[in-house]
This record gives C-alpha cells, sequence and structure tokens, in this order.
C-alpha cells in the first residue's frame, strides 16, 4: 500500500499522486502589496501558480556566497569563501544583487582555489561586480496550499503563502 493524495484543481478529473517520499523543507512567505498596481499585480501572479501546479524560484537571502573577488564584466569565474562541499555547489541557481538590478544565474562547476572556492557560472553577468557584491543561493518552491486569503487593509494588501521545496 501507498500514501496517496487525491489532487483537484477544478480544471478537469482528480489526479491521483503518490505521496512524496523526501525530506520537505516548507516555510511560508509573506507578500505584501501597495496601490492598485501592485495589488493587481499580486493577484495575477496568485493565480498565475494555479495551487500547487506551478514552481518559482525563491531566494533564501542568506548571502551565503561571499565574493573574495571582484569579476570583470564578460568572466564567468566567481571566487567566494569556502561555503559547502563543491558538490553542492554545481547545479544551483543564484541570485546576485547588482546595482542595475537582480541577476540570475546557474553554477556549473566548482574548484578548489587555494583558500577559496571557484565557481563556474552559466554565463557572463555583462557588468563588472564589486567584491561586496551580495549573493543569495535560489530554492525551487510551489505553493503548499491550493486556496490563499488576501487580507485587503486600507493602505495594503498582504497574502501569506505555505511553500514547500520540490525537485527540478
Amino acid at each position: 500500500r501507498r500514501a496517496v493524495e487525491y489532487v483537484d484543481n477544478g480544471f478537469g478529473p482528480v489526479v491521483v499522486e503518490p505521496l512524496r517520499d523526501l525530506l520537505e523543507r516548507g516555510e511560508a512567505i509573506t507578500m505584501k502589496a501597495q496601490g492598485a498596481s501592485e495589488r493587481w499585480a499580486l493577484r495575477r501572479w496568485l493565480w498565475s501558480l494555479r495551487g500547487r501546479q506551478a514552481s518559482f524560484w525563491l531566494p533564501t537571502w542568506g548571502r551565503e556566497l561571499q565574493l573574495r573577488a571582484a569579476m570583470t564584466s564578460g568572466s564567468t569565474l566567481m571566487r567566494v569563501a569556502p561555503f559547502a562541499e563543491l558538490a553542492a555547489y554545481v547545479g544551483r541557481a543564484i541570485l546576485l544583487e547588482m546595482p542595475s538590478g537582480l541577476r540570475f544565474r546557474m553554477i556549473n562547476a566548482a574548484l578548489v582555489d587555494g583558500a577559496d572556492h571557484r565557481l563556474t557560472l552559466s554565463s557572463s553577468l555583462g557588468e563588472p561586480v564589486a567584491s561586496g557584491t551580495k549573493a543569495h543561493f535560489l530554492t525551487l518552491v510551489r505553493s503548499d496550499a491550493d486556496r490563499v486569503e488576501i487580507r485587503h487593509g486600507a493602505v495594503a494588501s498582504e497574502v501569506t503563502l505555505p511553500v514547500v521545496e520540490v525537485l527540478e
């Protein structure tokens, strides 16, 4: 016998899915929106998730990657302070907080470079990266609820969304 979950998304037949047998990391995120356009954008984004069906990348905001040296605009090599085993870096998505905006990349390879780790990114960032740039890991998550409630206030709307980590 296997534990199963019945999923009814309201757009077709009820689907029977086996419950996962891997460790799930979950958390709750709270989002706020002020003004009519931001509120509407939040509603559209929540609707696009289709309950538990769509996944999205969520930053850890932990600044796990501490850059040890600046990068040139065409470089794909990033020197960081050791944070994890080399194999744990490969295939991970990262977020860099650049002055011109957020940049997303994948880590393709990792090597030991003296006391540091040297990571190879999927592509260059197109602009110089200062050594103090904040860099975070990204985690692929999906909503862990089929229904969420938006709390509307006089100034802003707020929603708390439970999420669970998923495999790619």
